[in-house]
């Protein structure tokens, strides 16, 4: 473009920026910068019609980098430091006393983000997928991951920072060349939803995510937006990736001592159970607060026992019935009452053919009873885990039932880092997880199980999202699936994340990059689910 038609072109976008249609100047300035990033007229527009300062201010300082003599843009940072002096004159309510400096003399020179740092944090992300659990770079080396794995990780990807990763390896070789501040990153209009707006407004604004920044890297045709979604994404991650394990001072040990509302079965609770309740109620120095809920697990457990001892006794009386009466036809037929013979002969197959159906039903109830002990201490083996790392600001609350649901959710957690409906699996034996579906392996075949972990988990996190909105909490609820059994499991592109105590490192860095929680926003909802253990007692 010549130099009479880009001053026509910058003259047009002045113009509507007068007209009050600033979103479009911005968005036909964006154009001219990606043509030439170094026009120094289109700079100083954008300084002067950026949203915020911090806008302004990269703009200016990238126009005293091409012509340090400038004095358009010394004018300007020197305006916005005396700005922002004011600002705090007013909120001390003092006068200023001496004049500012410029804004490029505050602060150092913002450091540039380079396209070759990005691709390797990118690889060093860990790629959770099919139980390998290794860096992405290690496992794109050893060809266990491909292409195809990444295009499909930056589209479904549950884990943000995984799609992230994925979509930054995938287009590792655009990116290499990439060398920008993240200043310059965050002043790149945002094409997509027609919100035609700087991706930095946005991300601090929460409109856009890091989810919303992969799909940028992966499928933005402007190298420009696709460089700053890259750097950008780099910026949110980097911290998450180098964060230590969850650690913090106690808190919340006011809610873990609230007061307890026992259900009837909970008084039927052994020496042990009851011990070991009150060892988890009690809530230890600095370590994550556990409060019991309903006594749900041991009912069903208890229940499925009688039932079974009822049916056995049944079945072992007419078993005896169906002997008995064979017996009796057998004698009969030889003392020539052929007649009486037949009859019990009769009643002997009824009985034998009761007894027949009631044998599975039998080992049916001893299963379920036996899964519903397991089911129990597998929460225990949960309990004991998270103890272990999680601290006062982390509430997990066991077996919580609902007002107006059947069955229970087998545990809460809460915390400055989201809220969990966890789904507790102590399955033993083969599994495997694809996606929605989940199978067992029985006898070298894969079968379908009758009761789908994901979906569970799924519907538990809706039926407590559903029920915190009555109490007039509207929070996104995260299900899990805890893997607490002596069993294996195999995970291929799971829809719902799995705990395996065996990978704890992905436990920690799971809860690590939750959605973060304000300390009212975690005490309104400790608040809410000790609401509805009330409301059950």
């Amino acid at each position: 473009m010549s130099q009479a038609s880009n001053a026509k072109v910058l003259q047009a976008i002045r113009n509507k920026a007068r007209e009050g249609d600033e979103q479009a100047a911005l968005a036909a300035l964006q154009k001219i910068l990606v043509r030439n990033p170094n026009d120094i007229n289109a700079l100083l527009i954008l300084a002067s019609l950026a949203p915020n300062e911090k806008v302004s201010i990269a703009a200016l300082k990238r126009v005293l980098q091409l012509d340090p003599d400038n004095e358009t843009a010394r004018r300007g940072l020197a305006e916005i430091g005396d700005r922002k002096q004011r600002q705090q004159a007013d909120r001390e309510g003092d006068e200023p006393s001496t004049p500012s400096q410029p804004v490029e003399d505050q602060a150092a020179e913002e450091p540039r983000i380079e396209g070759t740092a990005i691709v390797a944090l990118a690889k060093s992300v860990t790629w959770p997928f099919k139980d390998l659990n290794r860096p992405v770079g290690e496992l794109l080396e050893s060809g266990k991951v491909t292409a195809r794995d990444l295009g499909w990780a930056s589209w479904n990807a549950y884990d943000p920072i995984v799609k992230w990763a994925a979509a930054v390896c995938l287009k590792a070789k655009d990116l290499e060349d990439v060398s920008q501040t993240p200043s310059q990153a965050r002043q790149v209009i945002w094409p997509f939803k027609n919100l035609e707006r700087p991706m930095g407004e946005l991300l601090d604004e929460h409109i856009i995510t890091l989810h919303d920044l992969a799909y940028a890297v992966t499928n933005a045709h402007d190298p420009t937006v696709r460089d700053a979604a890259a750097t950008l994404g780099a910026q949110i991650v980097r911290p998450q990736v180098d964060a230590p394990p969850v650690r913090a001072a106690p808190e919340l040990a006011s809610v873990a001592q609230a007061p307890d509302v026992s259900s009837d079965g909970e008084k039927e609770e052994n020496g042990t159970e009851a011990a070991t309740r009150r060892q988890e109620d009690r809530p230890s120095n600095g370590q994550l607060h556990v409060v019991r809920g309903s006594a749900y697990l041991l009912r069903q457990e208890k229940r499925k026992a009688q039932q079974k001892r009822i049916l056995s006794w049944f079945g072992i009386a007419f078993l005896i019935f169906a002997v008995g009466g064979g017996i009796l036809g057998v004698v009969a037929s030889l003392v020539g009452f052929k007649q009486l013979s037949a009859g019990w002969m009769g009643i002997s197959v009824v009985m034998l053919a009761v007894a027949w159906w009631l044998i599975p039903r039998v080992a049916r109830l001893r299963m379920e009873a036996r899964n519903f002990a397991k089911g129990r201490r597998g929460e225990q083996r949960l309990v004991a885990f998270l103890r272990e790392e999680l601290d006062g600001h982390w509430v997990l609350f066991r077996s919580v039932v609902l007002p107006g649901y059947q069955g229970d959710l087998d545990a809460v957690l809460i915390g400055p880092r989201g809220i969990y409906a966890l789904e507790v699996k102590a399955y033993s034996g083969y599994h495997r997880n694809e996606g929605n579906k989940w199978q067992k392996r029985l006898l070298g075949v894969w079968r379908t199980v009758d009761s789908n972990p994901t979906r569970q988990a799924l519907r538990n996190a809706q039926r407590l999202h559903d029920y915190l909105e009555t109490q007039g909490i509207d929070v996104w609820v995260e299900p899990r699936v805890v893997w607490a059994g002596s069993g294996r499991v195999w995970l291929e592109h799971p829809a719902v994340p799995v705990w395996q105590f065996s990978h704890p490192e992905h436990i920690w860095k799971d809860l690590r990059d939750g959605k973060p929680l304000s300390p009212e926003l975690v005490r309104q909802l400790v608040s809410g689910v000790v609401a509805a253990r009330r409301a059950r007692g």
